[in-house]
Order: structure tokens, then sequence, then C-alpha cells
């Protein structure tokens, strides 16, 4: 089939909620002929998996149990990128839900122009934090090149995960995926899709967003090891900077931009622990040569805290 999009659930002991949230996908106006849901299911020990199997609203649904607890939303969104078929795809998460006109708007959005990206606004409740960041903004944008459009560029630069669309084949060609550490997932995957993305629109209708109610603390079983995650996240940082400047998918005062971002955002509190011990962790070829060629020569797009972290890598990682 060639859905328009796919429809990714990763879920995780919801049983209480998840009908809720199918439902409003079912109650699309958006035709089911277009789109394809995928649930992945990460070992749920409650009667979610048996609501699943027996949920038959939706014409094009999918559910996928994994072999073993992986404790986050990361590894059941890739998993459903790989089993994804449609041009877009989004991610939704299992206690939200959106409105019947939501993939309708999305869908003819993204076909004005062809956009790589289409942003879905959050009704401004639930989490307010994350909500309170779209208050100005409520007309619709259509499909702009946000490398000469700074208002959508920084809409997106901001943005989170669940209720947009993302084109396949720009994940398939870039290789973004989200990070394998529980922590930022949704941060480091959108700024490095946004890094890959020309055309982009946002769905402003009040009419078409979604709902994202307070998060709760059971709605995966996070039990992860985070000593040495600020290290770890920044080998992925370095990484996926590299793997897409190989591939030429960005410009380079993008590339520049989001990994000075990503960099200051988890060392800012942590300046203390750049010891030279802990530069020596970069003692890699690949990353030495990106903060000369790529990172340095352009000290007027970084943070000061990231210069001072860059320069002292190079000073005491040695090859």
């Amino acid at each position: 089939m060639n859905y328009t999009v796919s429809i990714i659930i990763p879920v995780y002991n919801r049983q209480d909620v998840i009908e809720f949230c199918l439902d409003s996908i079912a109650l699309q106006t958006f035709n089911q002929e277009n789109f394809e849901v995928i649930i992945v299911d990460d070992c749920s020990t409650d009667n979610t998996l048996s609501i699943l199997n027996n949920y038959k609203k939706i014409k094009n649904l999918r559910v996928v149990s994994l072999e073993k607890n992986s404790g986050s939303p990361v590894v059941p969104r890739n998993k459903g990128i790989e089993l994804a078929t449609g041009k877009y795809i989004m991610f939704v998460d299992s206690d939200d839900i959106i409105t019947q006109f939501a993939l309708e708007e999305l869908s003819n959005m993204a076909a004005k122009g062809d956009a790589d990206f289409v942003l879905l606004y959050p009704f401004p409740s639930g989490r307010k934090r994350f909500t309170e960041r779209y208050i100005n903004f409520y007309d619709n944008i259509e499909t702009v090149n946000i490398n000469s459009d700074k208002t959508m560029s920084d809409i997106l630069f901001r943005n989170v995960a669940i209720f947009n669309f993302y084109k396949r084949e720009k994940l398939i060609e870039s290789g973004i995926r989200f990070n394998n550490l529980p922590l930022n997932e949704d941060l480091m995957f959108n700024r490095f899709f946004w890094l890959v993305t020309t055309n982009a629109g946002l769905v402003g209708s009040k009419r078409a967003c979604y709902f994202a109610p307070p998060k709760r603390p059971d709605s995966f079983s996070v039990a992860s090891d985070k000593s040495n995650i600020t290290l770890q996240l920044l080998f992925t940082i370095f990484d996926s900077g590299i793997a897409i400047e190989k591939k030429n998918l960005a410009t380079e005062r993008k590339l520049v931009k989001v990994i000075n971002n990503l960099i200051h955002i988890f060392i800012d509190a942590k300046m203390d622990t750049i010891t030279p011990e802990f530069c020596k962790n970069f003692n890699n070829a690949e990353y030495l040569a990106f903060i000369k060629t790529k990172l340095l020569p352009h000290p007027n797009w970084l943070h000061e805290n990231t210069k001072i972290f860059l320069s002292k890598v190079l000073q005491y990682a040695i090859i």
C-alpha cells in the first residue's frame, strides 16, 4: 500500500488510556485507506496487549511486540521507523489524543510544496512548560524554505517529536534515529532532522491540534544506569554530525548550529567535569578532524562553553 503516513505509537502498560488515543485516530476525517498505525509494545505486563489485539476500529493496524523490555520509547520508535511504509512518519505517545481534522490538515499542508517536515500544534494545556512555547503562533505557515525563513526555522528547531509529519525518505537517506540513551531523545532527533530539512510547513488551525497530558511516571519502565550519560550523549552528537556531513545533507552553518546547540545544552552545567581525563575519551581521529575543520573555524557560531570544551578536547585528546 502507498500510505500517506505511518503512525508509530510506542506503548508500555497503558491499558487505561490506549483506547482513547486510538479512538482519536479512528475518528479522523482523513480516509483510513491513506494511513497505517504501527504500535510497538515494550513488553507490557498489564492488559495493554490484549486490548490492542482486539481493537478493530482502525483498518490498517499492526501490533508488534519487542522480545525484551527496552525501558524507553526509543527502541519502539526506531522499530516503527524500520517497519513504516508511508511517505511520512508521525510519532504519537500512547496517552495523547488528536482532534478529528489533524491528519487531514497535516496531509494537505504536506502536499503544498512537498514538505519534508510539517508541525502540528499542541493544545496549550497539560505540559505547560512544553506547550507555552507555541502560544504566539496560531496561523498556518504554508510550506516554506527554512533556510530563508527564520520564523519557521526557529519554530521547528525548538519542537519535539510527537504529532509531526517527517518525510520517511529523509530519515532513510540521513540515517537519523532516536539515540539509545534515556535522555533528550526527542531533542536530538528533532535537531538533526531540522538539519536535513529544506521545506517545512505548520498547521496552525485550532481545530487541528493535539492534547498532551502531564506525563505519568509509569509511562515507560525506565531503569537505566545514567553514569557517563554526558559522555555517551557527546559521542552520539559527534557521530551523527559526522555522518550527516559525510553525506553532504546540510549546510555548514546549519551543521555547526546543531552541534553547538546540543553540546552547549549537555555541558553547560557540567563544565567542572571537563577534565583532561574526560577529554581523553575523545581520542578519535574523526572527532578531532571534525572539531578542527568544521567547528572551531567558526567561533562566532559557537557558545563560549562549547569553544572551551572543544579546545580542551584538542589539547588533551592526543592520538
